[in-house]
C-alpha cells in the first residue's frame, strides 16, 4: 500500500454541511442554578415563568427555562453552572442567591463566558468586575437570612431576572456575546436597594 495514493475527485467526497450538523452557539433557553432552600427556587422558577409565559402570549421572544439540579455546596453548583452553560446551550444563568453558591456559579459564567444575572445580594459576586455578571436583586433582599424574606421577594427577583433576559435578547438576539454587550450594569431593582 505504501506508495499508492488514493484520488478523490470533489463529487466523492461529501460537503462538510452534508457531514456535520450545523447547531447554533445558543438555544433560546435560560438556564436557573437552584439555590440550597428549595422554597426560594421554587419562587424563583415561578417569576421566571411568568414572565417567559406573558412574553410569549405578546408575541416573544419565546425563550425556555431550564432549572438545573439541585445544588448544595459551591463545586455542585459550579457543575451545574458550567452543565447549563455547555449542555443546555443556554443563552444566560439565573445564578442563585445563596452568597456560598453565587460565587462559584459566577465564576463558572465567566469562565464559560455565559452571562449571568446574579440574585444574590453579595456585593462582592458582582463586585469582582466580571463583564459576564449583572445583579438583579430584590430591594429588600439581604444576603444573610435568605428563608426569612418573603417569598414575593424571590418571585420579584425570578421575574425580574426573566425581564432583564428578554429585553436583552430583544436588543441582542441570541448571542452571548452580543447578550453581555447589551445588558444593563444595574436593573431598576438592583439601583432601588
Amino acid at each position: 500500500m505504501f506508495g499508492r495514493t488514493a484520488s478523490f475527485t470533489c463529487s466523492s467526497v461529501p460537503s462538510v454541511s452534508s457531514v456535520v450538523k450545523v447547531v447554533p452557539d445558543v438555544l433560546p433557553r435560560v438556564g436557573l442554578v437552584p439555590s440550597s432552600d428549595a422554597a426560594i427556587t421554587a419562587a424563583l422558577v415561578e417569576g421566571a415563568t411568568r414572565a417567559f409565559d406573558e412574553a410569549r402570549a405578546a408575541g416573544g421572544p419565546d425563550l425556555a427555562l431550564v432549572v438545573g439540579g439541585t445544588s448544595s455546596n459551591w463545586s455542585s453548583a459550579a457543575s451545574e453552572a458550567v452543565r447549563l452553560a455547555c449542555d443546555e446551550r443556554v443563552v444566560a444563568l439565573i445564578g442563585p442567591p445563596d452568597r456560598s453558591l453565587a460565587h462559584p456559579v459566577a465564576q463558572a459564567a465567566t469562565r464559560c463566558r455565559v452571562p449571568m444575572l446574579s440574585t444574590s445580594r453579595a456585593a462582592s459576586v458582582v463586585g469582582a468586575g466580571s463583564k459576564y455578571v449583572t445583579s438583579v436583586v430584590p430591594a429588600e433582599a439581604s444576603d444573610v437570612d435568605l428563608p426569612a424574606l418573603p417569598r414575593d421577594a424571590w418571585l420579584a427577583a425570578g421575574r425580574e431576572a426573566a425581564l432583564v433576559a428578554l429585553a436583552t435578547v430583544r436588543r441582542s438576539g441570541l448571542s452571548r456575546a452580543a447578550f453581555v454587550a447589551a445588558a444593563p450594569d444595574a436593573t431598576a431593582v438592583t439601583k432601588a436597594k
